[in-house]
């Protein structure tokens, strides 16, 4: 994964059927976003906190972790 960012996966709500993970930067604890269930695309999707910017570099691991996750998730179907 990146150097500059990191993947945290929350306690699942008894109310949610799939996982949730906050995105940080590797250096800090501000929240970038969130990588959760998707249900209209049926897949994990990465959601943006407000004036957030990435670098394609960054962009390409969160795509990757959702591939990942998504892929995990229909194999356990």
């Amino acid at each position: 994964m990146n150097d500059f960012i990191r993947f945290e996966m929350l306690d699942r709500p008894a109310d949610r059927k799939t996982d949730i993970w906050i995105v940080y930067p590797r250096s800090g604890s501000a929240q970038l976003g969130e990588v959760k269930f998707f249900g209209a695309w049926r897949k994990f999707c990465f959601f943006p906190g407000a004036a957030m910017i990435f670098d394609c570099s960054c962009l390409r691991d969160i795509a990757e972790f959702c591939e990942q996750v998504t892929n995990a998730w229909r194999k356990a179907a």
